[in-house]
């Protein structure tokens, strides 16, 4: 097992994929497993904030980050993938339990806040929140379910599911 741990400000990444980082970002990142990867991209961003922390074999991190945003990211066990898209400003917190779990999220608007979970295998998020002050908490618990939903502007919606 390997084990890396990279934690920066404003600085550039080569991991196994590039980051780039704007004025004022925080970036930390901490993989524990072989074949794990992460792209992240704060060119646009001032005063941006991403933590991720993968632990298991093939995990995967795409994010983008535009504005003053945060996002905090824990993926545990194998296979499990995260696309976080973040523009203007705004929160979101991803934890994903399991094998094969996926969380795709974007945030487009001021003051979106996001709370996604997942325990399981082969579950999936896809949450888009354009507009301003939407607030989503959503959770997953089993194996082969899927949640899609967007909101726009002034929403709140809170989801929990449970499966086999």
């Amino acid at each position: 097992m390997k084990f890396a741990c990279v934690s920066f400000v404003a600085a550039l990444l080569s991991l196994s994929g590039p980051a780039r980082a704007g004025e004022g970002n925080f970036v930390a990142i901490t993989q524990i497993g072989e074949g794990a990867s992460v792209t992240l991209d704060q060119t646009e961003a001032e005063d941006a904030r991403a933590s991720l922390t993968q632990v298991g074999d093939l995990n995967g991190a795409h994010i983008v980050q535009a504005g003053g945003v945060e996002a905090v990211l824990l993926q545990n066990g194998a296979g499990n993938n995260a696309v976080i898209t973040q523009r203007t400003t705004g929160a979101a917190w991803l934890y994903q339990n399991g094998d094969n779990n996926s969380v795709a999220l974007n945030q487009d608007g001021t003051d979106n806040t996001a709370l996604t979970i997942q325990y399981g295998d082969a579950n999936s998020i896809e949450l888009g929140q354009f507009g301003d002050a939407n607030t989503a908490t959503l959770m997953q618990t089993g194996i082969g379910l899927a949640l899609q939903v967007t909101q726009f502007g002034g929403a709140a919606i809170t989801i929990t599911q449970r499966g086999p």
